[in-house]
């Protein structure tokens, strides 16, 4: 069950990044590096509303580094935080990659709705994962990234 403080940061997430592009391109000309040529397909060919949680997992993993660009990270962003917000046990290798994949992404130059969305979501998994045993260093390295870019 999502506190309402999560619903928040979900709703606020799909309005900011609701009409961004997956930036994955066509199965004719998938946008990837050669290496991921056949996950990208197989993304392409099941449709967005057909995708696993492995499947948004591993989206973000390799979003505008091997796959995609950074409308790929926007567009798995809200995916992976209800991913996150749903199952406590859900996602440990994107966890761990949040703050460095959204730098990596040009976090920075971010339109500010799209930045407040995501800050405000990462506060709220990092409440989350605060008192978590396995998520706690997650939770620190989230807050790290969140004083790093809100405004003072």
């Amino acid at each position: 069950m999502l506190t309402e403080a999560e619903q928040e940061a979900l709703r606020a997430l799909d309005q900011a990044f609701g009409a961004v592009d997956h930036g994955l391109g066509s199965i004719a000309v998938p946008a990837c590096a050669p290496t991921r040529t056949n996950e990208v397909r197989t993304l392409l060919r099941k449709g967005v509303a057909n995708w696993t949680r492995s499947d948004i997992d591993w989206l973000f993993f390799k979003a505008s580094t091997t796959v995609g660009d950074e409308d790929t990270v926007k567009f798995a962003l809200p995916r992976l935080g209800r991913c996150l917000m749903q199952d406590a046990n859900f996602g440990s290798t994107s966890a761990s990659i949040i703050p460095s994949k959204l730098d990596y992404a040009n976090f920075g130059a971010w339109p500010e709705p799209e930045r407040r969305a995501t800050l405000d979501a990462l506060s709220v998994l990092s409440d989350r994962w605060a008192t978590d045993k396995y998520y706690n260093p997650d939770s620190q390295q989230l807050r790290d990234f969140i004083s790093r870019h809100r405004p003072n």
